[in-house]
């Protein structure tokens, strides 16, 4: 019986080359067990295998299974976003990511479909004026986005994705509730969609008395949208209409 012993240099070829072959086996066996993430705030290709790693996406399903009927307490409450309550009554929270204090609203930018939010004045973004069921995902991206997005985006970026009306298809909502500190809110929306057009309209309008003496509060929002969309994208008109006011 014959035995070949091969040279240093072949067998360090077939390490070499075997080496490759079962890390694509165990990654092959592992990409198995992973869960797809979907993240669109960035405005350059990337590698989806590589997401922010502080990156947070809240889709329509866990909206609505929490219950919750505003962008606002959906990011807070879902998303992990401290919020410190407004004194103007409204049930916008000023939102506070990678601890800015009290100037945390300042240094982070909200986007809708990617165009940016104003916010006027220095004032928190009236997050609630969005209606809770146009919202396909909210995705967060804590740390630094200036790159990408320009000023005050130095804590993060909070990227709100609204759904496509299916084509040939009209879809509607009314909800009602009711709660403690004399809470009484209702809301309802329609949206209709076409081949490549779609309209959507939504109104809510909200009373609450508050913890406080003489803190009642009132608000009413009022959205409507056109989108025309193919597969490269989309083009939209939005017009949002809030009030607020205390009593």
């Amino acid at each position: 019986m014959t035995f070949t012993v091969p040279s240093r240099r072949t067998a360090i070829a077939c390490a070499f080359v075997a080496f490759p072959l079962a890390c694509s086996a165990a990654q092959a066996a592992g990409d198995q067990n992973l869960t797809p993430v979907l993240v669109t705030a960035s405005r350059f290709p990337n590698d989806p295998a590589f997401p922010p790693v502080g990156a947070t996406v809240i889709g329509a399903e866990d909206i609505r299974n929490a219950g919750i009927d505003n962008v606002n307490e959906a990011i807070r409450k879902l998303g992990g976003v401290y919020g410190r309550q407004s004194l103007a009554g409204p049930g916008d929270f000023a939102l506070d990511m990678r601890g800015f204090g009290s100037n945390g609203d300042q240094n982070m930018v909200i986007l809708i479909n990617g165009v940016r939010l104003s916010e006027n004045e220095l004032s928190t973004a009236l997050l609630s004026s969005v209606p809770i069921d146009s919202v396909e995902r909210i995705e967060i991206v804590r740390g630094g986005s200036s790159v990408l997005y320009g000023d005050g985006a130095t804590g993060g970026t909070i990227q709100i994705i609204t759904k496509r009306p299916a084509a040939d298809a009209v879809h509607g909502s009314v909800v009602g509730e009711v709660g403690n500190y004399g809470l009484r809110s209702g809301r309802a929306s329609v949206a209709k969609g076409w081949d490549g057009f779609a309209l959507n309209a939504a109104y809510s309008k909200q009373h609450a008395d508050n913890y406080r003496d003489n803190n009642a509060s009132n608000q009413e929002n009022f959205s409507g949208t056109a989108q025309w969309f193919s597969n490269e994208g989309r083009f939209g008109l939005r017009v949002d209409l809030a009030r607020a006011g205390m009593l």
